[in-house]
């Protein structure tokens, strides 16, 4: 996509749970849908 409207990174440090569980998808991906959600809610 060229020329991008919004970046989103979401950094974690420790998260809080197992290490078997700590994934991106599991722990950074849930938080960058609710941002995501709201910038295109603002977007309507």
């Amino acid at each position: 996509m060229e020329n991008p409207r919004y970046v989103c990174v979401v950094v974690l440090d420790q998260a809080d749970l197992k290490p078997e569980q700590n994934y991106g998808g599991l722990v950074a991906a849930p938080i960058f849908a609710e941002i995501a959600g709201k910038i295109m809610a603002n977007e309507k």
